[in-house]
């Protein structure tokens, strides 16, 4: 909701694709723990899913893809061309989700303040809330490193 404006995430489908592919970015699990996140992508691109379009197949398919590691761009060449931009930016807030939920817990979830325009995010911890949190931090500075690979700037504090 932070950014919904901002990057202009206002289509209802929007809220839609984030919502499952958060539900779905780990079945690749049934697979393999290995690339699980490959796994994953594949059976969504290719399982039989009542209610799914193919395009919206796709889109899973390439959110649950990106969610960890590498942001590859090659995933997005197969979307209808009008749906590239806002996956990618749905695919930003689907890792850095994962990145920060990843305890599940509530008590592990940290208050922030989300803040992009264009391709720059910044995203505002409580003061000390880092410092506290050094597994996290160290995560969201790799996280920063492969968002930039991928032309996005990836701030915090």
């Amino acid at each position: 909701r932070q950014v919904q404006d901002s990057w202009a995430l206002t289509d209802p489908e929007h809220t839609l694709m984030l919502n499952w592919a958060s539900r779905l970015h780990e079945i690749g699990l049934v697979v393999s723990h290995n690339s699980f996140h490959k796994h994953g992508a594949y059976l969504l691109a290719n399982a039989d899913l009542p209610g799914f379009s193919r395009p919206q197949q796709a889109v899973l398919a390439a959110l649950v893809r990106v969610h960890r590691r590498r942001f590859l761009e090659t995933e997005f060449a197969r979307l209808p061309p009008q749906t590239v931009e806002p996956t990618k930016r749905l695919a930003v807030l689907l890792r850095l989700s994962a990145l920060l939920h990843r305890g599940r817990g509530a008590a592990h979830k940290p208050p922030m303040k989300l803040v992009v325009a264009e391709r720059d995010i910044r995203v505002e911890f409580p003061d000390e809330w880092l410092s506290e949190h050094p597994l996290t931090d160290a995560e969201i500075a790799r996280e920063a490193e492969y968002l930039a690979a991928a032309g996005f700037t990836l701030k915090y504090a």
